[in-house]
């Protein structure tokens, strides 16, 4: 926070309202195709990364 900025202005720029309200099934729907993208992913799709 800058010395000009106020509380307010600080507040609304540190708080958002989510849009994304999927249902339990789009949810699967999305768990279940991450997973068969990462069961398809190489190696060089990865990258490096560590657990």
């Amino acid at each position: 926070m800058t010395d000009d900025e106020t509380e307010a202005q600080k507040q609304q720029r540190e708080t958002f309202e989510s849009q994304f309200r999927p249902t339990a099934e789009r949810l699967r729907k999305l768990a279940d195709r991450g997973a068969e993208l990462l069961e398809a992913a190489t190696d060089e799709d990865l990258g490096s990364w560590s657990e």
